[in-house]
């Protein structure tokens, strides 16, 4: 850089003849160095918290965690033995290799199957001709432009960024070479190669006095062990044109695999099942693969959760529910997402019904079930439930992550706070070095780096949560803590939350978990019908009563809470939020409000406790005797001591 030679220029001068003015001289360039370092990383902290902070709002959870792993910085990679079949520890590198080699021949080995009873269960469908029609040029470059950053290149080491820098010179010889594959209806065999909503429904089943159980189910390498024979016959049931599935076979056929460890490759060896990890197909293919294996083991049941929902009527309004004929029966039995599935009931045997055809499924379609890491969990229940697979009983919890939200069967929202506490924590922990203690950096970036990443951390699924006040509290008193340490204001200090908050130029924790609420309420709004967070919002239980008396907290009650607070009409708010850009404006707007009012009630608050007569007050032994100041307790007396001159 131009400063940094112009300094050594400096320096070398001084060395040379130290005289008064090539002293002013090097001094100069080394405040324009300083000077430099500092705008350079206050511009690469700003730049990493906004790609976060538009993650985290825009809802793409990977982009917005491979930012915070970027922010917190290299960690220590631990790795754990390798051992043998036999559990003996394999210390010599060469061995490590052929163990690695080993273990994937006999994962990717295995040819699974679906059976042709299940097979012949699938409802064909009519095929989709258009899938078959040529790419163009343009669905090309929109496909270039949606690549992801930072995935392993294959074995032409040409990485995405690079085609999306060179997509101007390059993308007719892509499109000729495309277009050539799809009338060939193969791809090169380098292409083959391979380098190795649950809260809301347990508050509808606590509201009507509903029993729930829940089984959360886990796939033994689901990705891996996808029966490709199976997959490529369920596709043209589905509507799969021929030249479309010619093409994905080719992807799958003759596949070879190598293990990279240490720096060095392996022999290739052939994989003969799973989806290709990585290519953007494989969570389609995969998808495909599941409904139809959960299609096929829950088709011909009863069981499940059923609700009845309206959602052309106002949300608060229970009347609508009445209706003979606008009124929709749903029925919420599973949940998935990726390989990942929980499964639902009124019943022990409801329940125990749904795991049994569900692991006949899996053996139908080639999947096996982890016994070890499947749960279950039972809410408002008398007894544990008693769920087995085959001759094993599964293990139940009354706390299950999914998801990356804890989810209890006391419906209570302590163990997740406590959970979000701790991360954000570690996090805030993490950057003291980087962030915090950085001289480099101002004030402005330090608050936009805990913006970013130690309240995303903190507040990650609390759209859904239906807080009480002492919890939103504690959730405050995490965040003021936090931004006095980062503007390194101390309680001796005597400044008041409001300047802190005036200071550092963010809101309080209350505004910002009724931001969140009010922006899910309105997406929720906006979703098209038959969405489940959408029926479960608008609808309730089929069976079920409520009980008397004052009913506990919900997530409804919360909403509307939020909604006069922020001086929303609770009977017109419906057709404010269908209208994304009005919705977000009348949230602005209400935070602003509500932020005011409660600034101006806190520093109220603050102005009677100190108008109180001081004659009722109790004399206070915890006096300085050098400067007289009362301290109120023996610890700040004590540390006031050290301090006072």
């Amino acid at each position: 850089m131009p400063v940094i030679e112009e300094k050594r220029n400096a320096l070398a001068a001084y060395k040379a003849n130290p005289s008064e003015r090539n002293l002013q001289v090097l001094r100069s360039a080394r405040s324009k160095v300083q000077q430099c370092a500092r705008r350079c990383a206050n511009d690469y902290w700003l730049q990493l918290s906004s790609q976060i902070q538009t993650a985290a709002d825009t809802g793409n959870m990977k982009e917005m965690y491979d930012g915070i792993k970027q922010a917190l910085g290299p960690t220590k990679k631990k790795t754990a033995p390798l051992k043998s079949t036999t559990g003996e520890v394999i210390q010599d590198r060469s061995k490590q290799m052929d163990r690695w080699v080993e273990h994937y021949s006999e994962l990717y080995s295995r040819e699974n199957t679906v059976t042709e009873d299940a097979l012949n269960a699938i409802e064909c469908l009519p095929v989709l001709e258009e899938l078959d029609r040529e790419p163009t040029l343009a669905k090309l470059n929109e496909a270039l432009d949606s690549l992801a950053h930072g995935k392993a290149p294959g074995k032409d080491g040409i990485s995405a960024e690079v085609l999306k820098c060179c997509k101007g010179t390059i993308i007719t010889e892509l499109h000729e070479i495309l277009c050539l594959c799809w009338k060939e209806g193969e791809v090169p065999q380098d292409m083959r190669d391979a380098n190795i909503v649950t809260l809301q429904l347990q508050e509808k089943c606590r509201e009507q006095r509903q029993p729930l159980f829940i089984a959360f189910i886990d796939l033994t390498k689901a990705f891996d062990l996808v029966s490709r024979d199976g997959l490529f016959k369920i596709l043209p049931k589905i509507g799969c044109p021929p030249r479309l599935l010619s093409i994905i076979r080719s992807f799958h056929d003759d596949m070879k695999g190598t293990v990279v460890f240490d720096g060095s490759t392996s022999d290739a060896f052939i994989i003969r099942s799973g989806v290709k990890q990585g290519c953007v197909l494989a969570p389609t293919l995969f998808g495909i693969f599941f409904a139809v294996m959960l299609k096929h083991a829950f088709g011909p049941t009863t069981e499940g959760i059923y609700l009845r929902t309206r959602s052309d009527g106002k949300l608060f309004n229970l009347s609508r529910l009445r209706a003979k004929s606008k009124v929709q029966r749903k029925c919420v039995r599973d949940f998935l997402f990726a390989d990942d599935a929980a499964v639902t009931a009124h019943s022990a045997e409801g329940l125990q019904q749904l795991m049994i055809r569900f692991n006949e499924a899996c053996d139908d379609f080639g999947l096996t079930i982890s016994l070890k890491k499947t749960q279950v969990m039972g809410q408002d229940v008398d007894q544990p439930p008693d769920i087995r697979i085959a001759d094993h009983r599964l293990d139940v919890v009354h706390d299950f992550v999914y998801l990356g939200s804890t989810i209890s069967d006391s419906l209570s929202l302590d163990a997740e706070l406590n959970r979000r506490i701790g991360k954000a924590a570690t996090t805030m922990s993490r950057l003291t070095k980087r962030v915090w203690s950085n001289n480099k950096l101002s004030e402005h970036t330090k608050i936009q780096v805990y913006r970013a990443c130690v309240v995303s951390t903190l507040l990650y699924g609390s759209e859904s949560w239906t807080l009480r006040a002492r919890q939103e509290r504690k959730l405050n008193s995490l965040h003021m803590r936090c931004l006095r340490r980062i503007l390194n204001i101390t309680w001796q200090d005597k400044i008041t939350n409001n300047t802190v908050l005036e200071r550092a130029g963010m809101t309080s924790m209350f505004t910002l978990l009724k931001q969140r609420r009010m922006r899910w309420l309105g997406h929720v709004v906006r979703m098209d019908d038959g969405r489940i967070p959408k029926d479960l919002l608008y609808g309730e239980l089929t069976e079920g009563t409520r009980p008397t008396g004052r009913p506990k907290l919900r997530y409804k009650d919360v909403c509307k809470r939020d909604l006069k607070a922020l001086h929303i009409n609770t009977d017109s708010w419906e057709a404010t939020a269908s209208e994304r850009s009005a919705w977000r404006q009348a949230i602005q707007q209400g935070l602003h409000v509500f932020e005011e009012t409660l600034a101006q009630q806190s520093e109220a608050k603050r102005q009677r406790r100190k108008a109180q007569n001081p004659a009722d007050q109790p004399v206070s032994i915890f006096t300085c005797d050098q400067c007289g100041r009362d301290c109120h307790s023996r610890i700040g007396l004590s540390s006031h001591t050290r301090r006072c001159t």
